[in-house]
């Protein structure tokens, strides 16, 4: 008798369980409130089943093809929407991702990451807009990101549109010489800022 009802208030709270994620199904949050939400104080954050939509298309002047030359080297963005279902628990959340290119003066291309899936390392993918909306923050690892080759990226558009501004900022607290080739770390393969013109 015991094991039944034990089994009952199992069943019965898996239930209940269900029945709270259910109903936050369809839950649109406006992308550009993320940032808040997980500054905020709010006990449970993001609820579970919640979809992180960008409502007021604040992507669309993203997506594209971005180009631009510095130091030599030409640096070329594509932009896309990715809708990212969390693999920790149910959550959908779209968010900006960036296949890169970059070439040197003679034609040696340094990176191009265009062939590779999203799920790739190499991939630059995005977190969420800052707190006025006006840049938007993604996380950038390279083909070295243990030697230093890792950290933020923050692009903001400028004079109407027609280009971004990247500020990328290295993360060289996880660095660890080590597991480098030499024992040193290598050489960035971005710079700190940059700006790239639509295409």
């Amino acid at each position: 008798m015991k094991n039944t009802i034990f089994i009952l208030i199992i069943l019965l709270a898996l239930s209940c369980k269900a029945q709270i994620n259910s109903s936050n199904q369809g839950l649109e949050i406006p992308i550009e409130q993320h940032l808040n939400i997980l500054n905020s104080n709010i006990e449970n954050g993001i609820p579970d089943g919640a979809y992180l939509k960008d409502v007021n298309n604040l992507f669309n002047d993203y997506l594209g093809v971005w180009q631009g030359t510095v130091n030599n080297e030409a640096i070329e963005f594509l932009i896309y929407k990715v809708v990212y279902n969390s693999s920790i628990r149910p959550l959908t959340i779209d968010k900006l991702y960036i296949k890169y290119k970059i070439t040197e003066a003679n034609g040696n291309v340094v990176i191009e990451t265009s062939s590779l899936q999203n799920e790739d390392g190499l991939i630059i993918k995005g977190n969420y807009f800052g707190h006025d909306d006006s840049y938007y923050v993604l996380d950038y690892s390279g083909e070295h990101y243990s030697c230093g080759q890792m950290g933020t990226i923050f692009v903001k558009l400028i004079n109407n549109n027609t280009q971004i501004r990247v500020h990328y900022n290295p993360n060289t607290d996880s660095l660890d010489v080590n597991n480098c080739p030499n024992g040193e770390s290598v050489s960035q393969v971005l710079v700190p800022e940059f700006i790239l013109t639509k295409q």
